[in-house]
């Protein structure tokens, strides 16, 4: 993980960026909810925190009692600090591969779009396992039929694979629904639900500004409705994940 390319990330937020990360972390929260109705959590950690809006929102929903933010982006913990975040014990720089804080010093962990960032998700996995007695997870399920064909494009036309979408957010690692399950078990976790979590049209549209964006976004569209029906995900859809200890 690159920090410098984190730290400016935060460090540049503008209105529109603030506002995208509201919308997407409120519903990154509403699914960590979903997943874990009827639990309840003394002390909940969540790992890559960014804005914060996912504690903050948390918070506001009496989801957990005491929260705990880690980041790698010192910008990122200033700007969560100043957010008000009720039952805020601290907002803390950290890295996912190598969290300070002792074995089962919480109750549940959060990986809300990290582990795509990580060159060892398993590794930040086990971490956050080792961490807390729960933990939730929440990726892009970027391998899927027309991801294959980009990438493949890609290579034929021998253009360089950074400047590939995802690769311009950070995406390093692609994932499938049955590749996430298996890196859970293979660190020795139970996973005890999932859930595919398709995106509002409001998502899709957020950030197309032209009538080219627009039209790519109406697609996405069409296509997601498709993927609801055949139950195979054609464009990128969230696959959200609570695991415990064996």
């Amino acid at each position: 993980m690159k920090i410098d390319f984190y730290d400016q990330y935060y460090r540049n937020m503008d209105p529109h960026f603030i506002r995208w990360r509201e919308v997407t972390g409120r519903i990154k929260a509403d699914n960590i909810i979903r997943i874990c109705a009827g639990m309840n959590f003394g002390s909940v950690l969540e790992i890559g925190c960014g804005t914060g809006i996912i504690l903050k929102t948390l918070s506001e929903n009496g989801f957990g009692e005491r929260y705990h933010a880690l980041d790698v982006s010192e910008s990122a913990l200033e700007y969560v600090k100043g957010q008000s975040i009720r039952n805020l014990v601290e907002a803390k720089p950290g890295d996912a591969m190598n969290i300070p804080y002792g074995d089962k010093s919480f109750d549940l962990a959060i990986l809300s779009h990290i582990l795509e960032h990580l060159e060892n998700p398993a590794g930040a996995l086990r971490e956050a396992d080792r961490v807390a007695r729960r933990v939730v997870i929440e990726v892009p399920l970027e391998d899927h039929f027309f991801g294959h064909i980009r990438r493949r494009a890609w290579k034929i036309l021998r253009r360089d694979e950074n400047t590939l979408p995802e690769r311009k957010i950070g995406h390093i690692r692609s994932f499938n629904r049955k590749s996430v399950v298996q890196m859970a078990e293979s660190c020795g976790q139970s996973v005890e639900k999932t859930r595919i979590v398709y995106q509002p049209a409001k998502i899709l549209f957020f950030n197309s500004r032209t009538p080219a964006a627009k039209l790519k976004s109406a697609v996405k569209v069409v296509l997601q409705g498709i993927s609801k029906v055949i139950r195979i995900p054609l464009i990128s859809v969230n696959f959200v994940m609570l695991c415990g200890r064996k």
